[in-house]
């Protein structure tokens, strides 16, 4: 995600490009203050434009594509930014986190299956990897159940650390199965419940599909 910005007398015109696979989306929006009417204060207006999406031939094509944006508009005085990113990209960055949250829940369970039934035991450090690349360790309140999340993971890399080595005994093979169906099921609980608050913010947006040349 590349954020832009140039500053044109008092209005800050921000473009935001994003890339998901062959997709690009784009934003523009102009920021500029204005002062209140029967007051000497000022508020910031912000104009967004909707979200634009353009559909490439694939991955290579939609990457060069937005180079050749970022490009054109860096010689047309415009700068690199951390502006704030538009609620349709973060709608989108949300929801593609909380897929692969998912889908690793689900492997996570299916490894914990594979290895208590003997069918394909499954050393404890690949889901290990899994789990710290997804666990949500980093959560914002102090709520029991945002405690309980938190702590379970860290309780559960600590079993996998333990019995990734000899991982073949029976002891290790239950331990290794045990937590991660119990990791796997709370992980998909917490994913879960990310999809239900997501779907709640209520965000829309209008896409305009532009066809893309060759």
């Amino acid at each position: 995600m590349i954020q832009l910005l140039k500053q044109i007398d008092d209005q800050v015109h921000h473009i935001v490009y994003h890339q998901e696979g062959r997709t690009l989306f784009y934003r523009e929006g102009i920021a500029r203050k204005e002062q209140i009417k029967n007051s000497e204060d000022m508020m910031e207006i912000n104009e967004e434009s909707s979200t634009v999406r353009v559909p490439c031939r694939n991955t290579i094509v939609a990457y060069r594509q937005k180079k050749e944006w970022i490009r054109e508009k860096l010689e047309d005085g415009y700068m690199r930014s951390t502006f704030s990113q538009s609620e349709a990209i973060e709608y989108r960055t949300d929801r593609r986190i909380i897929k692969l949250r998912i889908l690793s829940a689900l492997l996570v369970l299916l490894s914990g299956l594979l290895t208590l039934t003997d069918i394909l035991p499954i050393p404890g450090y690949i889901t290990l990897v899994v789990l710290m690349l997804f666990w949500p360790m980093h959560l914002e309140g102090k709520s029991v159940r945002e405690r309980f999340y938190r702590w379970s993971g860290v309780l559960f890399l600590f079993a996998l650390a333990g019995s990734s080595k000899n991982y073949l005994t029976p002891i290790n093979l239950s331990i290794n199965g045990a937590v991660c169906l119990i990791s796997g099921f709370i992980l998909l609980l917490y994913t879960t419940e990310q999809l239900q608050k997501l779907a709640t913010k209520g965000i829309t947006y209008h896409d305009e599909s532009i066809k893309q040349g060759d």
